[in-house]
């Protein structure tokens, strides 16, 4: 089957953090998109489907060819119904409408207060009933995040409405390792921090993590923390004062702690394998880390973060709700960090069923096998851009990027250089024979004219009509013949 998947870049070309901002290929505005789309990616990749992968962008632009070119589209999507997305959903919403070959949505969720109220969606609803009319005319059920999408969906009047979660935590299959607390935690404690712009954790938070676990390392997620990282400066806005969110160098998550951010969801997976505990407001940074197997600790603040952590059983805890001691110990009590690698055996059975039910083959059928990493590149895994401190790790690194990027766009302008100078040659050389040939046009023009103009030629043109009349043969008339006598 020939299955084309919506992505945010080829899972199957990774790029490092410098052409990742170059080439926007980060995943949207956030790295943690990486793991839904590329996770569905590996899903389908087994020898039964020929999986290729384009960007939304590229897919509306190009619906005539997908009717012609494939047999099923993919589409994973994260917090899609919400107003900020609308465009894109809009977008999506007319591509739908020019296919004519089947579809499958995969973890679409609704983005809302954290008190799951669905009054905030209304402004949207009438672009949600037209993307999920489109959508069922195409595929037999769409797949959602959690019991709140579904419910929002059921009050638009939709009914064919499978709960399926993320795909993000299906990266590994039926696999999951189940996670182990500490059993204390202290300055050597590896914690892993990830954080939201706009919902960040008090400032108080950030302080006491730093003070008591200087082994602390901050997840950053966002094209604007890359930026930050890697140039040390903001993308599109001016600095404000000082924010609990870490948006400049001087912030103590930079200048104190250690902070990285990975452009590749299996490279974030093994450095995060290395860590005690995982903490934050991110829900995809949060999902990383009970994929590599460390104890994660959701910090919800809306629908998005609370549904997939109710669903998953993740421990969680309300932002606002936090205690004023960044104790972990004390906050880390009483939660079961080993429930999501229980209850995943349930929950993948229940994705696998919907993927059966829209016919799509995976690489965890039985007997089936995997071609993921037959396609991925055979060489290390994208570092991540990182500080220590305030100092960067690899500036020695992101010099020779620039030199040969540049040095890479010089080769680039000499070879259009060289184009140019053969076709300028290939042009001259046409030129000249042009010119050759109206020069010798011109002199066969020029002979005639003289040839015609010497008395010779003149007095043989005089002579001529009167020789022609008196030296033509004149042929006799023939005489007509008399018919003989009959007999």
């Amino acid at each position: 089957m020939r299955v084309l998947v919506r992505v945010y870049r080829d899972p199957f070309r990774p790029v490092g953090p410098e052409d990742a901002l170059a080439q926007d290929k980060l995943g949207g505005n956030n790295c943690g998109n990486l793991l839904f789309s590329d996770s569905a990616v590996r899903t389908l990749s087994t020898p039964g489907n020929d999986v290729t992968c384009w960007t939304l962008e590229r897919m509306a632009a190009k619906a005539n060819a997908i009717n012609e070119r494939f047999d099923h589209v993919v589409f994973p999507f994260a917090n899609a119904l919400r107003h900020t997305y609308l465009g894109h959903l809009r977008t999506t919403t007319e591509l739908l409408r020019r296919l004519r070959i089947p579809v499958t949505v995969l973890g679409i969720g609704a983005q809302s207060t954290l008190d799951y109220d669905v009054e905030p969606l209304a402004r949207i609803d009438d672009d949600v009933r037209a993307f999920m009319a489109a959508l069922l005319d195409r595929s037999p059920s769409v797949g959602v995040r959690g019991e709140f999408t579904a419910h929002y969906l059921e009050h638009l009047g939709f009914s064919d409405v499978d709960v399926i979660g993320c795909p993000s935590m299906f990266t590994y299959g039926p696999h999951l390792e189940a996670a182990q607390l500490p059993d204390t935690f202290d300055a050597s404690s590896r914690v892993a921090l990830n954080l939201t712009p706009n919902r960040p954790m008090p400032h108080h938070w950030e302080r006491q993590l730093i003070e008591r676990h200087p082994e602390l390392t901050y997840f950053a997620q966002t094209r604007a923390d890359l930026r930050l990282l890697l140039w040390g400066g903001r993308e599109g806005r001016p600095l404000g004062p000082m924010t609990d969110y870490p948006d400049r160098s001087e912030h103590p998550l930079l200048s104190r702690a250690a902070t990285r951010m990975h452009v590749d969801p299996t490279a974030w997976f093994e450095d995060l394998r290395g860590f005690d505990f995982t903490l934050g407001t991110r829900i995809h940074g949060n999902i990383a880390s009970v994929l590599a197997g460390t104890p994660a600790h959701v910090l919800a603040h809306d629908s998005r973060t609370r549904e997939l952590s109710e669903y998953f059983e993740i421990p969680h805890t309300r932002l606002r709700t936090l205690p004023e001691e960044a104790d972990l110990a004390a906050f880390s009590a009483g939660h079961d960090y080993a429930a999501p690698a229980r209850g995943h055996a349930a929950r993948f059975a229940t994705y696998t069923d919907f993927l059966a039910k829209h016919d799509l083959k995976h690489a965890w059928l039985p007997g089936a096998s995997s071609t993921w990493d037959e396609r991925r590149p055979d060489r290390p895994l994208p570092r991540p851009a990182a500080v220590r401190a305030g100092q960067s790790a690899d500036v020695a690194q992101r010099l020779g990027w620039l030199k040969d990027r540049q040095d890479a766009r010089l080769q680039a302008l000499e070879r259009t250089q060289a184009r140019q100078q053969a076709r300028i040659e290939k042009l001259r050389n046409r030129v000249a024979a042009l010119e050759r040939r109206s020069v010798l046009v011109q002199l066969g023009r020029r002979v005639r004219t003289l040839r015609a103009s010497t008395p010779q030629a003149q007095a043989i043109g005089k002579a001529s009509p009167a020789r022609s009349r008196e030296t033509s043969p004149v042929t006799p008339p023939r005489k007509a013949r008399r018919p003989g006598p009959k007999t």
